[in-house]
């Protein structure tokens, strides 16, 4: 049972939101486990309440204990029913603490519901994990072998998922360029997907250019989502992001999470591709574009998503404690959008059909002045 599947669309919008201050979840492991070794794993089967693991150590990367230590682990799964009741043999990256009574495994997928989500399972890892060709560290290690991996895989294996939600994919930009360089369409698409979440302007612009051609491929969601977390504020990186949320080949998710990018970037720029968004049939993205429109006429901060978004708002959304109008760090605010500011959902189809109208007007008004806008000398709102 592959359990990875629901960690890497929020791996890759993870992130391009905290680029410049990422761990990997790998790296992670490594320092908050005091044995990582390579071992034969050794699952007795469920017995009512658990497994009862023996972990015979193959090649020990950190720690003390010397290879062919067999750890023995008590194990209880977050789903029973994902349980094997037949003993099984395994390979796999173990990461240890040592407890009272013995040893316990730190998950590799905390959300994971079986037993194999509490080590990185690999078959045969023992063989190729001691000296791939550039490894320096534990973590060069497992990237590598995990790429390798990606490339004999294809699309049938789960290495992919293990690479993308695992290790710091984006510390290895060698290896996405080169996928993205492959004839291959599956390489092709996680590479650049992969370079999207690094912040590769190049490659930005690169999958909106040919999204009709991408479009198709199993994976393409995990391209759509990447640029969903986009929050650079270059005019051509904003367009290029509009184009897609308003081209008529764009799924479903990917309108929604890039009406959300739009929202939360709310430069001039965007604001062409907000007012389309306006009259989208795509239900969320007529809210986040309305939203858009209060944020760019409010000067809300630019910050990231969450509490520091909740903040942001409240500062131009509440009364106690919004800025005094006329204001010259709000030009295009005034009494009348201050009326029509709205985050979030709206009642009814009535109220949205008021705002929705208040912004397309406002936007056709006032569209002439938005260009000086870029430059950062906008002329007066009407």
């Amino acid at each position: 049972m592959d359990t990875w599947r629901h960690l890497i669309l929020g791996a890759f919008v993870s992130a391009v939101l905290g680029f410049g201050q990422r761990t990997s979840q790998l790296e992670r492991l490594i320092e908050g486990s005091e044995v990582v070794a390579v071992a034969e794993v050794r699952d007795n089967g469920f017995d009512g309440t658990g497994h009862q693991l023996d972990l015979t150590l193959v090649n020990v990367l950190k720690g003390d204990l010397l290879a062919g230590t067999v750890a023995q682990v008590r194990a209880s799964p977050k789903r029973p029913d994902y349980s094997r009741r037949a003993p099984t043999v395994g390979q796999g990256l173990v990461f240890l603490n040592s407890t009272e009574s013995g040893w316990r495994l730190n998950p590799v997928d905390p959300l994971g519901p079986g037993i194999d989500s509490l080590y990185l399972s690999l078959p045969g890892l023992s063989l190729s994990i001691d000296s791939p060709s550039g490894a320096k560290s534990i973590v060069d290690r497992v990237a590598l072998e995990l790429a390798s991996r990606v490339e004999l895989e294809g699309p049938a294996g789960s290495a992919r998922l293990k690479f993308f939600s695992l290790v710091p994919f984006w510390n290895y930009g060698h290896i996405l360029q080169k996928w993205a360089a492959s004839e291959s369409p599956f390489l092709r698409v996680n590479g650049l997907a992969g370079l999207i979440a690094s912040r590769n302007s190049a490659a930005i612009l690169r999958a909106v250019n040919e999204w009709d051609a991408l479009a198709g491929h199993p994976d393409s969601g995990r391209i759509h989502s990447a640029l969903s977390g986009i929050r650079s504020t270059d005019g051509e990186i904003v367009r290029a992001l509009g184009r897609l949320a308003t081209s008529p080949t764009a799924p479903k998710e990917a309108i929604e999470g890039l009406s959300y990018a739009l929202f939360a970037i709310h430069t001039a720029d965007a604001l062409p591709f907000l007012a389309e968004l306006l009259a989208s049939p795509n239900k969320l993205a007529r809210p986040l574009a309305v939203a858009g429109f209060s944020a760019f006429v409010t000067n809300m901060r630019r910050t990231s998503d969450g509490l520091a978004m909740d903040e942001a708002r409240d500062e131009v959304a509440n009364p106690g404690r919004r800025r005094k109008l006329p204001s010259a760090e709000a030009p295009f605010e005034t009494e009348e959008t201050r009326r029509h500011t709205h985050f979030g959902p709206f009642r009814d189809a009535v109220e949205e059909a008021k705002y929705v109208a208040f912004w397309k007007s406002w936007y056709e008004r006032n569209k002439n002045r938005l260009t000086s806008a870029t430059s950062g000398e906008p002329g007066p709102a009407r």
